[in-house]
């Protein structure tokens, strides 16, 4: 079992290097300077790369330049908290010792303001030495893929480099601190992406908290502007309004100023982290899904008592057995017939 603490030292030269990825978000410099408190600079490089299949190639590129074990792509529009580094790197240490698998990918999570949860978002750990080989698949063929990157991973997996998703440690906040333009433009983006029952009870969040938060009625509007839409989920930021005093729904809304990134540190982000709650329209339906397999639960057994007190008055005490033994035959005979229609084979 992982525990957090697999070694007592500081980041070496040749263990990770960095690529923020940004299109111009408002925590860029706040992202690039949490990071620096943990790497030394010059393995610290930005792309700016538009559509975001040419920035997963160029991420790959600058990892092979910069020639560390590992390569940290990490989106702009994420805040890693104190330390954050240094426990990735031990997480993928002791994930390399116990499966001694040839790792390609390291997914790790974040806490996402928009979508209400925690959830794998912009930390992205991979072996820089199998970039080569990644960049086969990362061609410009990838930018007609909804999720480019995930493209690449699934290929490197079917030929032997695994993936992983990490959910066990919280690594940062995600979408936090945006400028509005951004949030409509993900919150668009998110309406076309995900399923109508994620993206249903997310609305419904999002309608709630927008009386106390603009964030929300800006994803709310940029929502609601997919739905009227024609595109599909290959969303490319140039084919956005430039500023978000020109959306219709939004207008007399002033953009945000820039970030004062000496007021925001790593004590910010973790109150931020310690005061995190869910949306509650997802626990309310955790909740009632929890309570409908408890019931159900509630009245198989009550039938089955019911069952066993009529053959018990049947057969008495001593035939008792027996029937029990044909109930569990007969059980058991219902679960393999689910399994084979499940097939197809009956």
């Amino acid at each position: 079992m992982y525990s957090g603490n697999q070694r007592e030292k500081n980041i070496n030269s040749g263990e990770i290097s960095i690529v923020i990825r940004t299109v111009g978000e408002r925590t860029e410099n706040l992202c690039r300077r949490l990071v620096s408190k943990e790497i030394p600079k010059e393995f610290i490089v930005t792309v700016r790369e538009y559509p975001f299949g040419e920035a997963v190639r160029k991420t790959f590129e600058k990892g092979i330049e910069m020639g560390q074990k590992w390569t940290l792509a990490l989106d702009s529009d994420v805040l890693l908290r104190a330390n954050a580094i240094q426990e990735i790197l031990n997480y993928a240490e002791y994930l390399e010792s116990k499966t001694k698998e040839d790792i390609f990918f390291i997914n790790f999570i974040v806490i996402d303001k928009l979508l209400g949860k925690a959830r794998t978002a912009g930390v992205h750990l991979y072996k820089t030495n199998l970039f080569e080989k990644a960049l086969l698949y990362a061609t410009k063929d990838i930018d007609n893929h909804e999720r480019p990157e995930s493209f690449v991973r699934s290929k490197m997996a079917i030929n032997g480099y695994p993936a992983y998703d990490i959910e066990n440690l919280i690594v940062g906040l995600h979408d936090f601190e945006q400028f509005y333009f951004d949030i409509y433009r993900k919150a668009f983006t998110h309406r076309l992406k995900h399923s109508e029952e994620l993206i249903h009870k997310t609305m419904q969040a999002w309608k709630r908290l927008a009386v106390t938060d603009r964030d929300f009625r800006v994803a709310l509007a940029g929502a609601q502007a997919a739905e009227q839409s024609d595109l599909n989920a290959i969303i490319d930021k140039r084919l956005f309004p430039e500023h978000i005093s020109e959306i219709d729904a939004l207008s007399g809304l002033k953009e945000k100023e820039n970030i004062e990134i000496n007021n925001f540190g790593p004590g910010k982000i973790s109150k931020l982290m310690g005061d995190f709650s869910p949306f509650l329209e997802f626990v309310e339906a955790k909740n009632m899904i929890a309570n409908a397999r408890g019931m159900l639960k509630i009245q198989a057994y009550q039938s089955f008592f019911k069952r066993l007190l009529k053959a018990y008055n049947n057969y008495g005490v001593s035939r008792l057995p027996f029937w029990l033994i044909a109930a569990l035959l007969e059980a058991f005979r219902w679960r393999i017939l689910k399994l084979l229609s499940m097939d197809n084979e009956i």
